[in-house]
């Protein structure tokens, strides 16, 4: 340590016995802030700075830290950033990367907001000196970092990892055998190009190829649309194809068929074998011997004594089972098994053949327009970068970096980590170098855009040596949310429902930390509720009046606290839609903020109808729509089945998107239904409206693009409301 003293009293005693004899302790404190390491050495009677610095040097700048929702992470970024620019660090040589854009301004406007307050008061720039433990820190010294820093504000590198990716992808074009000139491209536009592509394959399908296809694709269950269910398995499987080699969709393993003359066997032992008394397991075996009979796989591995017997279970009823019985069942189990694996491999073999034949064709639509996904930009990036020298790939960034900053790294693709890694590696050989890793497993979004919370703990072998620590202080929760947190999460391999995945719960609940708040103090409410049984059958039947009661609970809770702001949240952005919905049928006002489709309104759906119409004059369907709301009085379709009438009405319509454009023309349309529109629809309209100015700017004036564009849009109902309703991964902080 550089540092020898002889212990002449009891505390440097206390510490020399604790600290300088365990190296492990030693490296603890010299990782701790310095507020931390100065109260720590002021109860052992130790009240100098300087001898603590001089014990243990400045902080540590390569850190990893797991930090739960709400305990400060964003601080900690900021902390760090303006830690190494008062450290002599150019601002331009410091990385620092999220995953949305929300994120990347709160980190930059974080960190400028602590220099502005240090630059005009002398207590916050001494809160930010004791902070950052980077030397002294006055106001005309924060004064000074924050005009550098205004100055250079073009050439900061607080993105998110995409427009990193992009930038250095740009800057190595023709090394990555990229378009020059190429776009990222748009959402929609995407869409479109997709749909081409599915064309374009089905196009090179012959009937009879098609048909087995169907049946690999469907897995045997009945689906009414060929291009539908090619469009589903497109867009599960797509991102996978690329990130995988062939020999990864032939690693199925292969069972062992009994054969013909065994099979029989089998079945007429275990229809004459002795069963338990009780009619009720004869009937169970009767029923699996059918579904084998069958070939129903499926049903029989599921249901009846099979399902028992391949759980590991020797009852059924109550009743033991022979060991002959479950011999029996074994050898039956085992022949189902080899037919659903070969089934499996097949549909394997169909899947991936597909989506080769659609990456060609979709492939060859995006680089006819230059036009790249952010995927494509970091996948190439990914397998060129380790050919690419790491001194060439600085260059081509217009600055040597010297720092990084990760956030959100529990949503890091392995991918993005490829390229990542080899800045890693390249930071390593810099003495004056950083890397300050965030991120939580638990707030994982697992399989967003190939994210792996995995590649968390990839970290410490990248950068050997790197401080791990945790942050599971909650700085926004009150203690009984806290305690209901600490309630489930501890207690998951109790719960029966979740025996099925018992190792991955394990797991979680192993790594799950105690969880704690600063506001001890504060008054809180956390209740699990119950659900009522709800009539109906299926889920879809089950889902309304299941979405009444809910906004019921939501509203007597809001009534009982007027003056309280309530979060909603839902998993998927159709329930944030429908709950809004039922919460304003109750008159309470509640923000939508989750995003949903504008179809959700009854005007809106009335003017697509139109604009199919528009498009296609002979559609009665469209026509009997528009005919049958406010909007045939407006456009003069009085009479959907006059071919004639509805011919000159297209036309006319036509004709004014063409001399107004789409905007204009929806805001003389919105202006006109405007009195027979509830609220809601009013909203919708508005949003309407404007998607129809920024259509007006793509170049494009056929109806039917704009509907596309339409339907695969989500449109907020975003205002200030005491009830704010939203998806989870939309509330994540």
């Amino acid at each position: 340590m550089g540092v020898a003293f002889v212990a002449k009293s009891r505390p440097l005693a206390l510490l020399h016995g604790t600290l300088w004899r365990n190296s492990r302790n030693r490296n603890i404190l010299r990782f701790c802030p310095m507020p931390a390491r100065l109260r720590f050495f002021s109860s052992c009677g130790v009240k100098s700075r300087s001898f603590v610095l001089q014990c243990f040097g400045p902080v540590c700048m390569n850190q990893l830290i797991r930090a739960s929702a709400g305990s400060g992470k964003t601080y900690q970024l900021s902390s760090h950033f303006l830690r190494r620019l008062f450290q002599g660090q150019r601002p331009d040589s410091i990385l620092a990367t999220t995953f949305t854009r929300k994120a990347a301004g709160e980190i930059l406007g974080r960190v400028l907001l602590r220099l502005a307050e240090a630059a005009l008061s002398d207590e916050k720039a001494a809160e930010l000196q004791q902070s950052l433990e980077a030397g002294e820190i006055s106001r005309s010294r924060a004064l000074s970092m924050l005009g550098e820093l205004t100055r250079s504000v073009h050439r900061l590198r607080i993105c998110t990892l995409d427009s990193f990716f992009q930038q250095a992808a740009r800057g190595l074009t023709l090394e990555l055998g990229l378009t020059p000139g190429w776009t990222i491209v748009d959402p929609h536009v995407d869409v479109d190009l997709r749909e081409q592509a599915i064309d374009a394959v089905l196009a090179q399908q012959l009937p009879q190829d098609a048909q087995q296809l169907m049946q690999m694709l469907a897995k045997g269950k009945y689906r009414r649309s060929v291009r539908m269910l090619i469009d589903e398995t497109v867009q599960q499987f797509h991102e996978l194809y690329q990130q995988t080699a062939e020999s990864a969709w032939q690693q199925v393993p292969q069972g062992q068929r009994l054969s013909g003359q065994v099979l029989q066997q089998v079945l007429q032992a275990l229809q004459s074998v002795e069963l338990p008394s009780d009619k009720r397991i004869a009937t169970a075996r009767d029923e699996d011997l059918r579904r084998f009979s069958a070939e129903a796989w499926d049903e029989f591995i599921s249901k009846g004594i099979a399902a028992k017997v391949l759980e590991g279970e020797s009852t059924f009823y109550r009743k033991e089972l022979s060991d002959e019985v479950q011999q029996l069942y074994g050898r039956l189990l085992q022949h189902a098994k080899a037919v659903l694996l070969e089934r499996l491999t097949l549909q394997m073999q169909a899947i991936r053949s597909l989506i080769s034949r659609f990456d060609v064709e979709f492939s060859r639509l995006r680089a006819e327009h230059g036009w790249l996904g952010f995927s494509d930009v970091t996948r190439t990036l990914a397998r060129a970068v380790e050919a690419a020298n790491g001194k060439r790939l600085n260059y081509r960034l217009d600055s040597s970096l010297r720092n990084l900053l990760l956030d959100e790294f529990q949503d890091t693709s392995g991918d993005q980590w490829k390229v990542l890694r080899r800045l890693v590696d390249s930071l390593r050989q810099h003495q004056d170098s950083s890397v300050f890793c965030v991120g939580d497993g638990k707030q994982a979004i697992y399989g967003w855009r190939g994210g792996m919370a995995e590649i968390l703990d990839a970290v410490p072998v990248a950068v050997p040596g790197i401080l791990e620590t945790g942050l599971n202080q909650s700085r926004r929760s009150a203690p009984a949310v806290i305690e209901a947190v600490n309630q489930v999460f501890q207690h998951l391999t109790s719960h029966p429902e979740l025996a099925e995945y018992r190792d991955a719960v394990a797991r979680w609940q192993e790594r799950f930390p105690q969880h704690e708040t600063v506001k001890s103090s504060e008054t809180g409410y956390a209740v699990f509720r119950t659900e009522p049984a709800f009539e109906g059958e299926t889920v879809g039947e089950k889902r309304g009046p299941r979405n009444a009661w809910l906004a019921q609970q939501i509203a007597e809770l809001h009534l009982q606290m007027p003056d309280r702001e309530i979060g909603v949240l839902t998993r998927g952005n159709a329930a944030v839609a429908r709950l809004v919905h039922e919460l304003t049928a109750l008159g309470i006002p509640a923000s939508e903020e989750g995003g949903t489709a504008p179809t959700d309104s009854p005007a809106v759906l009335a003017v697509l109808a139109m604009l199919q119409f528009a498009s296609h004059p002979a559609c009665t369907v469209s026509r009997y729509h528009v005919s049958l709301s406010p909007l045939g009085a407006v456009i003069g379709l009085l009479d959907w089945q006059d071919d004639r009438q509805a011919r000159e009405v297209a036309a006319n319509l036509r004709a004014r998107l063409v001399d107004m454009g789409y905007g204009p023309f929806l805001q003389s349309i919105s202006e006109a239904i405007r009195g027979q529109c509830s609220a809601r629809d009013q909203l919708r309209m508005s949003q309407l409206v404007s998607a129809g100015w920024q259509f007006d700017e793509s170049g494009s004036l056929n109806p039917c693009d704009f509907i596309r564009l339409l339907e695969n849009s989500r449109f907020q109902k975003k205002r200030r409301a005491p009830v704010r309703v939203m998806t989870i991964h939309q509330s994540k902080g």
